[in-house]
């Protein structure tokens, strides 16, 4: 299902398809360009606005603009049934933006806009990079779960899998939510959703806490 999101990056992925697809053959040559290119120009921007220009305030200015076009919709993550969507329009992007600044969140988000190419060769391999781009989120979110959630039971099963690879995170991710479900009494839309806010404000408080200090 296609959803309406990232509409700036949605329309450089388009163009992008359109015009260097047909000669660049490589798949994963093709992503990485696609993907990294405007990341770039993004990250270069950032840096010169950054640079004694109104104290760095037209620099982060900048960068909030950016995050904003890589992050879905409250809303629409709240009301979209995919369990791991969260995870890829909201929790990853914004993590890639915390440790690489808008760098990271523009690659990630165009990332997964070329996932849903018709191209069958594209989407093989953004999902292999996209397995990789989440490990490190999605245990993150596992434990925000734990913390919000049903703590003994989540964190049990959040240490016990810490280890586990790329290609596990949506049973992993799973397996958190249900470990919560199966203490609370609530309809399982319910409890997503109040999983999803109380994890937002935690990973928020932190991200506040860490620049501060």
């Amino acid at each position: 299902k296609r959803l309406a999101v990232f509409p700036v990056w949605s329309r450089y992925v388009a163009s992008m398809t359109r015009l260097c697809r047909s000669w660049m053959r490589s798949s994963l040559v093709f992503v990485l360009v696609v993907s990294v290119l405007p990341a770039v120009i993004v990250g270069i921007l950032y840096c010169a606005l950054s640079v004694s220009i109104l104290y760095g305030l037209l620099g982060l200015l900048w960068a909030i603009l950016i995050l904003l076009t890589t992050l879905s919709p409250i809303k629409q993550v709240f009301d979209c049934d995919d369990g791991y969507f969260s995870v890829s329009y909201f929790f990853a992007p914004f993590f890639w933006f915390v440790l690489l600044g808008p760098f990271g969140a523009v690659m990630y988000a165009v990332t997964v806009l070329l996932q849903q190419s018709d191209d069958e060769e594209i989407v093989s391999m953004t999902t292999r990079l996209l397995s990789y781009y989440d490990i490190i989120p999605v245990k993150l979110l596992g434990l925000s779960f734990a913390l919000v959630g049903h703590f003994s039971s989540v964190f049990t099963y959040w240490f016990d899998h810490i280890l586990s690879g790329p290609g596990l995170n949506q049973a992993f991710l799973s397996q958190c939510f249900s470990h919560v479900i199966e203490f609370d009494q609530k309809e399982e839309a319910c409890v997503r959703r109040q999983l999803i806010v109380r994890s937002i404000i935690i990973w928020l408080a932190v991200t506040a806490i860490v620049l501060v200090f």
